[in-house]
């Protein structure tokens, strides 16, 4: 028995599907892999079509990647901190001299 597709992948960048090889080769299309994930660092000799990626370099990508995310995350964090603490201010400056204006009138008026 032949498995047919073996996985789908979701990446927002490309989309693929996963086949066997043996299912690749009952079609008549000739295997060749793109891409190669070991847990030793390998050079490739088909540099045009081959990609060779350690396991340890996607995950330290990867980690990367989370802390770029996490101080980004960070800085939205603080500006939106700075952003409420100025809002508060003018609103509370606001309502003062709103006040001050009421008891204006109210002097005028009495």
């Amino acid at each position: 028995m032949v498995k047919l597709i073996v996985g789908l992948n979701f990446d927002p960048q490309n989309q693929n599907m996963t086949a066997s090889k043996e299912y690749i080769e009952s079609l008549g299309i000739k295997y060749k892999p793109d891409t190669l994930y070991t847990k030793s660092n390998l050079k490739s000799k088909d540099k045009g079509r081959l990609t060779v990626q350690s396991i340890e370099s996607v995950k330290s990508g990867i980690n990367k990647m989370l802390e770029t995310i996490n101080s980004m995350t960070g800085l939205i964090v603080m500006f939106v901190c700075i952003l409420g603490i100025v809002i508060m201010y003018n609103m509370s400056s606001l309502s003062f001299m709103e006040k001050n204006y009421q008891f204006a009138t109210l002097k005028v008026l009495g």
